[in-house]
């Protein structure tokens, strides 16, 4: 101290509150015998209250603590000691540097609390990342330009379908995986890239896993560049985008079939128009007629549209063709579950609303008691699998032979005897039409 009181630069006390640090230097006994401010501030008590006074009396939580075991290490060992620990004053987390001396312990300490937190946020952020890429599938990378090594997320070798690896890999290594037809297009682009000072690429390719798969991946990273404009480091993300890759072919082969089935659409209608117009003695009788197998026609197409062209349900396509002519009650349906070509749809359905038309004219609709029966049953496996078909009227008028043959039975018939390879056999007995179909494997779709 000065004359006045004031204390010399060089003062202990004046040196050790200067720093940063929470410090405090204690005897033997476990004794205070210096505080400085910021250990004063972080216990909140008057260092005048402590010194002079045990760790063991001011602290009673502090006997047989951690940070008690680490004070009693370094003065046993004489060697410095350092731990991470929650402070027994306050519960805060703490890193302690003890250096022992030949009368007690030095002790410098920092609150840890923002680090802690700081890591905690870091580690949840390293969670929902980790969560991010296995739920999307999505790795991550990054590539040193100058070292053409990359170091990548345990997803990212996951797309190629290998077990994660640690540390950097060869880009060669990564880039063996590519499918070769295109290898060297990928790395053209991106080298094209690079010259034109572009800072992001992004790129769809093949992979092909050691198992054979083949995977397509959608990859997409920015090039980073030192002050002078050199490409330093690529950084991106790379996304398992087979399953859309199916997609877009699947709808590419549908548009396709739409349009071929478009096409012979048109020739179907083409083909009832002028077959309507024969049967027709007037406008007033062709466009009723028109318009009812137009509807019946429409039936099958929208049964295909809901199955994206790729069949129909023998059972659904029966109950909408002879939904529009009758109640229900007055048709008996019975049959297993059978799918049916595309073509057979089409065709099939327009006999079914020809026979039903020819019900409500001639036959068993005609009257209040009659009624329909139609069953069907596969015979066989595999190739030799058959469906039949029977359409029997019952409880309508006498039936008689008709003396010409007329559109409904050309499609009944010959149509389906000639599209669908069909034996078609049409039987006018006394007591009700009967219709049988005999439809080859060919015209079912796959069990």
């Amino acid at each position: 101290m000065t004359a006045g009181g004031a204390p010399e630069a060089n003062d202990p006390l004046v040196l050790l509150d200067r720093m940063d640090e929470a410090f405090y230097a204690i005897d033997r006994d476990f004794r205070f015998t210096l505080i400085n401010r910021r250990a004063e501030a972080f216990w909140g008590r008057p260092r005048d209250e402590m010194v002079g006074h045990t760790m063991l009396e001011l602290f009673p939580h502090f006997e047989n603590s951690e940070p008690y075991a680490a004070h009693v290490r370094a003065m046993q060992s004489a060697e410095p000691v350092r731990v991470e620990t929650v402070s027994t004053a306050n519960g805060l987390p703490v890193e302690i540097r003890l250096y022992p001396g030949k009368h007690g312990l030095s002790v410098y300490f920092t609150d840890i609390s923002l680090r802690r937190q700081l890591e905690l946020d870091l580690r949840a952020r390293d969670e929902l990342l980790s969560l991010a890429e296995l739920s999307a599938g999505i790795g991550v990378w990054t590539q040193d330009l100058s070292t053409h090594m990359m170091t990548a997320t345990p997803q990212f070798f996951r797309l190629l379908g290998i077990d994660p690896i640690e540390g950097p890999v060869p880009q060669d290594f990564v880039r063996s995986f590519r499918h070769p037809a295109d290898r060297e297009r990928v790395v053209s682009q991106f080298e094209e890239l690079l010259a034109q000072g572009e800072e992001t690429f992004e790129s769809e390719y093949r992979v092909v896993r050691p198992n054979g798969d083949i995977r397509w991946i959608f990859g997409r990273g920015r090039v980073t560049r030192d002050a002078a404009g050199v490409p330093r480091l690529y950084s991106g993300v790379d996304l398992d985008i087979t399953d859309r890759r199916q997609q877009e072919e699947h709808l590419r082969v549908v548009m396709g079939e739409l349009l071929h089935r478009s096409n012979n659409l048109l020739t179907v209608v083409q083909g009832l128009a002028q077959q309507t117009v024969r049967g027709s003695k007037s406008l007033e009788d062709f466009v009723p007629t028109f318009s009812a197998r137009l509807q019946g026609l429409s039936q099958s197409s929208t049964l295909l549209a809901r199955e994206d062209w790729r069949g129909a349900l023998l059972g659904e396509l029966v109950r909408a063709q002879v939904k529009p002519f009758a109640a229900e009650q007055r048709f008996e349906l019975s049959g297993p579950p059978v799918r049916l070509s595309p073509k057979a749809v089409q065709n099939l359905g327009l006999a079914l609303h020809e026979l039903c038309t020819n019900a409500v004219k001639y036959g068993a609709l005609s009257v209040p008691a009659g009624h329909v029966r139609v069953a069907w049953r596969i015979e066989g496996e595999g190739e030799a699998r058959s469906l039949h078909v029977d359409w029997a009227e019952i409880d309508g008028p006498a039936v008689t032979p008709p003396t010409r043959k007329g559109f409904g039975r050309v499609v009944a018939e010959q149509i389906l005897a000639n599209a669908l390879a069909a034996e078609v056999e049409s039987k006018f007995e006394p007591a009700g039409l009967k219709w049988r179909l005999s439809l080859p494997a060919a015209e079912l779709a796959p069990e």
